[in-house]
């Protein structure tokens, strides 16, 4: 199954998303939520302002199914995952769940990101509630990781990197999961599939 189809199930549980800045995880995001909102009302926790509203826009989302919720900490995300009406909702989005953490975190913020994650996880396998996550980077001993990646990929059912393919292919993204590999351009209707050249450098 491709990576797009894989969004347009009924139920496709918790995913994760990462990748530096600009590679088109927040496109992919509202591309998700223009699939599973346009009959139905899905929360969007934004941790980054409310920016992606001008693309939500460009794209075509429905702005009145999108409810909207700020975050900027992690104390944030804890209240708005502890509420027991968030099943209601089949599609919940935070885009960056793990950006507070990237800031200044503390052991304490740490354990409250977990409870964060094992929440989502939770709503999602009890009620099927779709959840879609996207996560910034740091650089890791000479590699780019998602921050907080391990009990991310704990409570996920699938991670996805995303990147750019290489200093030739400038529009060029790439998301690697499940041991396959895909490629896609950015649109001004979002990520749309394109051929992987031969050899990325």
């Amino acid at each position: 199954m491709s990576l797009l189809k894989l969004f347009t199930k009924p139920h496709f549980g918790v995913v994760s998303v990462w990748g530096e800045a600009g590679v088109g995880k927040t496109t992919l995001a509202l591309m998700i939520a223009k699939e599973h909102c346009e009959f139905n009302k899905c929360l969007y926790v934004t941790t980054e302002g409310l920016d992606f509203l001008k693309r939500a826009i460009q794209l075509g989302l429905k702005l009145d199914n999108l409810i909207v919720f700020e975050a900027f900490s992690i104390e944030e995300l804890v209240e708005l995952t502890s509420a027991y009406t968030l099943h209601v909702y089949p599609l919940i989005i935070v885009d960056s769940v793990n950006a507070p953490l990237r800031l200044h975190s503390s052991p304490n913020d740490f354990a409250a990101f977990i409870y964060v994650l094992s929440r989502l996880y939770s709503i999602s396998q009890l009620f099927a509630v779709n959840v879609f996550l996207t996560l910034q980077v740091r650089g890791e001993e000479g590699d780019i990781v998602p921050v907080g990646w391990k009990p991310v990929a704990l409570y996920s059912d699938k991670m996805i990197k995303l990147s750019r393919f290489d200093h030739q292919h400038p529009g060029l993204r790439v998301a690697f999961y499940d041991d396959k590999k895909e490629c896609f351009i950015i649109t001004g209707s979002g990520l749309e599939p394109a051929p992987c050249p031969q050899s990325p450098s």
